[in-house]
């Protein structure tokens, strides 16, 4: 059984990295301290070019 990603798995999870590393990961430790997620980042995180899939 192959349970390697495919082409277009492997794209979706390094967009979804890079997302993640440039919106998140510098303000996760202050959001955390603030007990709050700004309201911004919704839109972003549900933007159709972060989760477009084939088909």
């Amino acid at each position: 059984m192959d349970f390697a990603l495919s082409e277009e798995q492997e794209a979706i999870f390094r967009m979804a990295k890079g997302f993640g590393a440039a919106e998140i990961a510098p303000f996760a430790l202050a959001w955390e301290k603030d007990g709050t997620i700004p309201r911004d980042l919704w839109p972003k995180l549900a933007a159709p070019w972060l989760w477009r899939t084939g088909g």
